[in-house]
């Protein structure tokens, strides 16, 4: 009975360390926010956003995402123009909400071919002061030497939804469509 006790107590401690639960940060961000115009196409660049993430593991295998946030500082996104960026930081209200985040709710991890995962998370976005429900798809690949993952995906949503007035320029004459896209890549160490 002592053997199967410790046998069992053995067993349980494998699947554990198997399946342990690891800390992440980002290393590297890329955000781009992509829109149109009356007049042509746009975009602004963030690289300095901060995500933390939990990951469960059954060896090399991607298992399960725990935990997820992400925080952006509104005024580091920036385009090729100063003018463009200040009337962007004016409809964010960045003085008031400077930060735009994504906190996970739930999550499922599931294997795309060899050391790649889609990743669907439910969560709550918050931009300008409004939190919504989001949900975002992204690639996982996880890098089998050091578990490093990079995770690349794209989202879209309206400005008007999160209660952002769409910039207006040379009088009105050009005008921001509502709908962006959000693409992301973004590569997380342990």
């Amino acid at each position: 009975m002592k053997k199967f006790i410790i046998t069992i107590t053995l067993a349980f401690a494998v699947y554990i360390i198997a399946n342990a639960q690891v800390s992440y940060n980002a290393t590297s961000t890329k955000i781009e926010i992509a829109g149109t115009s009356t007049l042509h196409d746009w975009s602004m660049i963030s690289n300095k956003a901060n995500c933390n993430a939990s990951f469960n593991f059954d060896g090399a295998n991607l298992t399960k995402l725990s935990s997820l946030s992400f925080i952006l500082s509104a005024e580091s996104i920036k385009s090729e123009h100063s003018g463009m960026d200040k009337n962007a930081y004016k409809a964010l209200h960045t003085s008031k909400f400077p930060q735009i985040s994504f906190k996970c709710i739930s999550a499922n991890v599931r294997s795309n071919g060899p050391n790649t995962y889609l990743i669907n998370a439910t969560g709550n976005l918050a931009i300008s002061g409004v939190t919504k429900d989001v949900q975002l798809v992204s690639v996982a690949k996880v890098n089998p030497g050091d578990l490093s993952i990079n995770t690349t995906g794209s989202f879209k949503i309206k400005m008007s939804e999160y209660n952002v007035e769409r910039p207006t320029l040379m009088f009105g004459t050009v005008k921001v469509g509502d709908e962006v896209t959000v693409n992301y890549n973004v590569i997380l160490n342990k």
